[in-house]
């Protein structure tokens, strides 16, 4: 039978973030949100230091044996070499230039292009935070040498948090990827800096659900393993404001910052823009309509 509305719907507000314990909605106001961004920690393969280069070459030859996005990728080329030669151009050529490229040459090439997303190898050159303090939503961001970046940003979000615990029992930290990407590499950078991440973004030991973090990435696959979509997709979705229009982003963040336009400012400026569309996107999921029954 086919439903026909026979009488007005009500509507009231629904948050798509509750706290699992009391099961009240998370408020904005009692929130840190956060986005680092990161680059290879030399701006050449060659800088590494040999034993860095012997794991390195490990861990890619790692990767394109057995990583099935890698795979993906030598698949595309291989379509994409076929489809530039002549018909009479030998595959058996075709596939081997494919395997020397992709197989022999990849550590050095893959260097720049990856290298900033593992915490051994990377470093974190700007670190945004945003939080509202007097009805007003504010953001810092954290820049210059890395030891001294994560010691003031670790002050910096210490102090956040005890202005917010003033006011609040639980304080949350958001972020797109954040526990998967932002918080462990903040750790780990920070330990091989000999300096301790606050308890409230990590400590050993403690159990996930214990944790005050909302992951957007997470949430937004609703248990689906295929349902990934960047911060900038989901912004573009819902009509929110994104860091779409900077000449740098995170895919060509590690060729910008070790180019001759390289500028400190512009990077700031694009990570405030990710915190500020996290703050959007988690406002926008806080203020959903569901039924008033």
């Amino acid at each position: 039978m086919i439903y026909k509305q026979s009488k007005q719907i009500e509507f009231e507000t629904g948050s798509f973030f509750c706290d699992p314990k009391t099961n009240q909605p998370i408020k904005a106001e009692q929130c840190i949100f956060l986005d680092i961004e990161t680059v290879p920690g030399f701006s050449s393969y060659e800088e590494l230091s040999e034993s860095l280069q012997k794991r390195w070459d490990e861990k890619v030859d790692k990767w394109i044996k057995y990583s099935e996005s890698s795979k993906a990728k030598i698949l595309d080329a291989v379509f994409s070499q076929f489809e530039k030669q002549e018909k009479s151009y030998l595959a058996d050529d075709i596939l081997f230039d494919i395997y020397q490229h992709n197989m022999l040459s990849r550590p050095k090439d893959l260097y720049f292009e990856m290298a900033g997303l593992y915490p051994e190898y990377g470093k974190i050159i700007c670190v945004s935070m945003g939080s509202i303090k007097d009805g007003k939503f504010n953001i810092i961001t954290f820049v210059g040498e890395e030891k001294q970046l994560l010691s003031d940003f670790m002050y910096g979000i210490t102090m956040t948090y005890k202005r917010l615990s003033l006011m609040y029992s639980d304080i949350w930290v958001v972020g797109h990827n954040v526990s998967f990407f932002d918080i462990p590499y903040i750790t780990k950078r920070m330990n091989l800096h000999g300096l301790l991440v606050p308890h409230f973004l990590h400590k050993a030991f403690q159990q996930p659900w214990n944790k005050k973090i909302v992951d957007t990435a997470t949430e937004w696959r609703v248990g689906n393993t295929t349902g990934d979509a960047t911060l900038e997709t989901i912004a573009i979705s819902l009509q929110i404001e994104s860091s779409k229009n900077h000449k740098v982003n995170g895919e060509s963040m590690a060729r910008y910052y070790y180019s001759s336009e390289s500028n400190i400012e512009e990077i700031a400026e694009y990570c405030e823009d990710d915190v500020r569309c996290q703050y959007e996107l988690f406002t926008h999921l806080q203020n959903l309509k569901t039924v008033k029954l």
